[in-house]
């Protein structure tokens, strides 16, 4: 294709997904973080992807390369509340309050309609405001 792009289906993408999250699960944290990559390989602009491969970063210890996937996720996978959540959280447990709170009001004022509700009341939940 002259894009560059080459056309990945959805039932592969959720494959991929369910496989990368079972591994996550099994606390496989590298090899989940190879499936997310051929995930984001195929489907870049699925924010579960960013947040996956975020969190095996996280949970290897790699929290700077976590962080900066999840600033990626803003403009490749835009919309991407829920990764603006786990930059929050992120950067609350490194003591960056005031970026903490930039990135939790971005994700309530990015957030889709459906899910703003669900987005605003983790963002509260995180700042530890009713």
């Amino acid at each position: 294709m002259s894009s560059g792009h080459f056309a990945v289906s959805t039932s592969s993408i959720e494959s991929l997904y369910a496989t990368a999250h079972w591994l996550m699960q099994s606390e496989r944290y590298a090899d989940a973080a190879c499936v997310f990559r051929a995930m984001m390989i195929g489907r870049p602009e699925d924010e579960r992807g960013w947040l996956g491969l975020g969190g095996c970063h996280e949970l290897l210890g790699d929290k700077e390369l976590a962080l900066d996937l999840y600033e990626t996720a803003r403009t490749i996978a835009a919309p991407a509340p829920r990764c603006e959540l786990a930059r929050a959280k992120l950067l609350i447990s490194r003591g960056e309050w005031r970026a903490a709170e930039d990135a939790l009001l971005d994700a309530i004022a990015i957030a889709p309609v459906e899910s703003s509700e669900e987005i605003s009341e983790l963002a509260q939940r995180i700042l530890g405001t009713p």
